[in-house]
């Protein structure tokens, strides 16, 4: 199911929005959350101890990201989704 998502996504990419993907690899795929406990673990670890950032300007900021823990309880992650990042 999820290979399925993921090349319905890049056919509409292709097909509708001419967009081609240049980069395309598993750290560039969002998946979906299915189990939310994940984003309170990530904004605790942000607010002690905050992603490393560079302020460019007052409209550009570049930020190192960080990375999500696996779901717990044996949970997978979600589908892909298909967004405008």
């Amino acid at each position: 199911m999820t290979v399925r998502r993921l090349l319905l996504a890049l056919d509409f990419l292709h097909a509708e929005a001419e967009v081609i993907h240049t980069d395309l690899k598993t750290d560039n795929l969002m998946l979906s959350i299915e189990d939310s406990s994940m984003l309170a673990d990530f904004a605790t670890a942000e607010s002690k101890s905050p992603s490393p950032r560079k302020v460019i300007d007052q409209s550009r900021i570049i930020y190192c990201s960080r990375k999500f823990r696996r779901p717990t309880g044996g949970r997978n992650y979600g589908l892909p989704v298909l967004c405008d990042f």
